[in-house]
């Protein structure tokens, strides 16, 4: 039986986790120019556009901003130096074509939004961890050189415009949807285990994997159960300079 008091509890601990979330939710904006991202300098963030100094680092909960503040000349870089996390992503706005640049894992719980006018030499793994739908991804033309690994319980991903990575494509929870554009990569992963429910939707999507001489073996992989792949009308085009497996 479900009593007043059993309504009025489930009330107040959905009004705490709701509130609880904004209020742990914060922006962090990149000001200074060139900088590090690690664990715990705060040099280079603000809690507003073109703030003070000092703001503590970024997490999980907290929106990233690069904008028309963060700037001052070319040639300024961003170099991300250890493992680290933020809510969303975003170079709109950033000028003075700024780099990012390192190679440590950088983790992502919600979109991620870069621009034209940047450029990237980052090489680490982009950790795509939201549990939430709705997320969204967009590149503006820019070719990643990271390993991108969505894997979010319950999280939902989709491409704004085309994707290109030169290294691995990984999906072992949630969702992914190309948003029919275009997606290369290296190759094309969707492991998984019991426990974790992926779908992969293609829509009229055209994807392209190049793996090349530095990988000759299970560049295509559909894989485990809990696993479901919406082909559409897309198609899937492999480009090999040596022998390859697919699973």
């Amino acid at each position: 039986m479900i009593t007043k008091n059993t309504t009025l509890i489930s009330i107040l601990l959905f009004l705490y986790v709701f509130f609880s979330n904004q209020i742990y939710s914060a922006n962090r904006y990149w000001i200074g120019g060139t900088g590090t991202w690690d664990i715990s300098s705060t040099s280079n963030w603000s809690t507003s556009s073109g703030g003070a100094s000092g703001a503590s680092v970024p997490t999980s909960s907290d929106k990233v901003f690069f904008d028309a503040n963060s700037f001052s000349g070319g040639g300024q870089i961003v170099t991300i130096s250890a493992t680290v996390n933020c809510l969303s992503m975003s170079w709109t706005g950033a000028t003075n074509t700024p780099t990012l640049a390192g190679s440590s894992t950088l983790n992502i719980y919600g979109n991620l939004t870069l621009i034209a006018g940047m450029t990237i030499t980052y090489t680490g793994t982009i950790e795509f961890e939201s549990t939430s739908t709705g997320r969204t991804i967009t590149t503006a033309g820019k070719s990643l050189a990271s390993n991108l690994n969505f894997q979010g319980t319950g999280g939902a991903w989709t491409m704004q415009d085309a994707l290109t990575t030169t290294k691995e494509f990984e999906l072992t929870d949630g969702t992914f949807n190309t948003g029919n554009y275009t997606l290369a990569v290296r190759q094309l992963n969707c492991y998984g285990f019991s426990s974790t429910t992926r779908a992969l939707n293609l829509g009229s999507s055209t994807v392209n994997i190049t793996p090349g001489s530095v990988w000759t073996s299970d560049i295509l992989n559909f894989d485990g159960s809990n696993l479901t792949v919406n082909p559409g009308t897309s198609n899937i085009n492999i480009t090999l300079s040596s022998s390859a497996t697919f699973s």
